[in-house]
């Protein structure tokens, strides 16, 4: 997509954008061993870290989040 297609897509939700720091990068990187069994990719533990540090709540529809055992609320929308 282009720069302009996405800000068209995401201004009207009103969102938040955090930067992705290098304490989350390294954070990222630790939630592999407690996510491993679960299958989770890196986009995947880069939202749940960012989720952790900001104390955010995570929506997926992914129910096997819901057996991720750290710190974040996770909910599933489906």
């Amino acid at each position: 997509m282009s720069e302009e297609a996405i800000q068209k897509a995401l201004i009207p939700l009103n969102l938040t954008i955090v930067p992705y720091d290098e304490k989350l990068v390294y954070e990222t990187g630790r939630l592999r061993v407690s996510t491993r069994k679960q299958g989770l990719s890196l986009g995947d533990r880069a939202c749940l870290a960012t989720a952790k540090k900001y104390g955010a709540s995570v929506l997926t529809a992914d129910r096997v989040w819901l057996q991720v055992d750290i710190d974040v609320d996770i909910k599933c929308i489906r």
